[in-house]
């Protein structure tokens, strides 16, 4: 399922290096707007509490969507697409695009029960969900950490924003993880050996 702890404090490191630099650019541009740095509002009505969505993304949903849709089903469609897809970025492409559908349709229910099935929500399902999964999927087949790809979502669902945001966080975390990628370890394709055991080529 990808959760080797060996990887564990590269992927808290990196993580803790984006939120902090997620934070120090909100401050920038944030002084350049106004000439102040303002502290996220909001932490003076929740205080310590404002830790407790991260820490549930971090310890639940991220975890459970991460070695659900990515550390497992992505992995499986690699594995079982390989045996007759031979091209490499085709194989990669059907993997993706399949198991993050199955990633989105479990976002359904949620957002229909929570708030209607309208233009709005199909457009967010389209553009945030999916997207985000096929984003994820891409940072663990670059990374092959998966723990790195949990703080990510977990970030990306709760910020937690120490300066108040100047621009939205999951933006220049976005950008922040990009770059990480492509730092990562000089690797020019896509090596699923490292995350199907070898079975495609």
């Amino acid at each position: 399922l990808g959760l080797n702890r060996d990887k564990i404090p590269s992927a808290v490191a990196i993580g803790l290096i984006i939120w902090m630099s997620v934070q120090m650019i909100q401050g920038i541009v944030g002084f350049s707007l106004s000439g102040t740095i303002a502290i996220e509002p909001s932490w003076k009505i929740e205080g310590l509490a404002r830790f407790g969505l991260l820490i549930g993304m971090l310890f639940g949903t991220a975890v459970f969507e991460e070695i659900g849709f990515r550390g497992f089903l992505l992995a499986q469609f690699i594995r079982k697409l390989g045996r007759v897809v031979k091209n490499r970025a085709l194989l990669i492409t059907i993997a993706l695009l399949t198991s993050q559908t199955f990633f989105t349709l479990m976002h359904i229910p949620w957002k229909v029960m929570n708030q209607g099935w309208t233009q709005a929500v199909f457009l967010d399902l389209l553009f945030s969900v999916f997207l985000n999964g096929v984003i994820y999927g891409l940072v663990y087949l670059r990374t092959k950490n998966l723990f790195f790809v949990i703080i990510i979502h977990a970030l990306g669902n709760a910020p937690t924003d120490l300066i108040e945001p100047s621009i939205e966080s999951p933006i220049i975390m976005l950008i922040l993880v990009i770059v990480s990628c492509a730092m990562w370890t000089k690797i020019t394709t896509v090596d699923v050996r490292g995350i199907d055991g070898g079975q495609a080529r």
